[in-house]
């Protein structure tokens, strides 16, 4: 009976050792078999963590110091390769200068390479950071739906996919994003009184403003802009808002208007 139920065991043991070698077999099979795309979900693996120890600096200043630095070198990593999957050949055209500023790839290789000579701003991380997670996820559970786990952990981290996931939720991310991108604007010329950066700054950050404007695949940039002026609008028309008030908030939706780039 002992021997039987020994056996028994064992055979249990050895097709458990088996799954779990075909799961880690088919996962890496996976990975490899799509390089580029588990590189960029590494990289972004990557960012999320190195914010996190930005974010809460329990380590240190100086390893929160470099870790901002990473997170944009990352940025740059995956703005990069994004680049390369859409336009893998370099052309000296017109037409490929053209395409490349529609990338939205593009505008966010400007933007990691604009900030990591400048001061490390928290509000500079909250882009890069939000599309890491909202890449990330999709890509994790690719892997999750191959590995087929039930454990606890799977199980939470399933439900947190699913969430951000949703169409809504990835609505108001890129919403969120977009404010963002808009509000770094103004942190650039702080810092660049503050002297915490240069005068080339913000004048570089409002070429990147204007390609996030006439993005072709993120409209949430024109959105919150629209939002932004009709808010501006609506205070200025209040009737208990000074005259001099009022003259300054037009003066201000009259020059963004100006400066705002057409889109065809």
């Amino acid at each position: 009976m002992e021997d039987s139920s020994n056996t028994t065991q064992t055979r249990s043991t050895s097709n458990t050792n088996s799954n779990q070698n075909e799961q880690h077999q088919s996962i890496q099979g996976f990975l490899i078999a799509n390089r580029i795309d588990s590189i960029l979900w590494l990289i972004r693996l990557y960012i999320i963590f190195s914010s996190l120890i930005f974010f809460v600096p329990l380590f240190g200043t100086d390893l929160g110091a470099s870790s901002y630095k990473k997170v944009l070198i990352g940025s740059a990593a995956i703005s990069a390769l994004r680049l390369h999957q859409r336009l893998p050949r370099i052309q000296l055209t017109i037409q490929f200068a053209k395409d490349l500023l529609l990338q939205d790839s593009f505008h966010y290789l400007i933007y990691s390479v604009l900030f990591l000579t400048a001061n490390s701003t928290s509000m500079v991380l909250l882009p890069i950071l939000l599309f890491a997670v909202m890449h990330a996820t999709s890509y994790t559970q690719k892997v999750l739906n191959i590995n087929r786990s039930s454990s606890f952990l799977a199980l939470k981290l399933r439900q947190l996919i699913n969430k951000i996931d949703q169409p809504e939720t990835q609505q108001q991310l890129l919403q969120f994003i977009a404010t963002i991108e808009i509000m770094v604007f103004f942190t650039t010329i702080l810092m660049a009184f503050s002297g915490q950066g240069t005068i080339l700054t913000p004048l570089f950050y409002y070429r990147f403003l204007q390609l996030r404007y006439t993005s072709r695949r993120n409209p949430y940039s024109r959105l919150v802009f629209s939002q932004f002026r009709l808010g501006i609008e609506q205070l200025a028309c209040h009737p208990k808002c000074p005259s001099i008030v009022r003259r300054v908030l037009y003066g201000v939706v009259s020059i963004a208007n100006r400066l705002s780039p057409s889109y065809a």
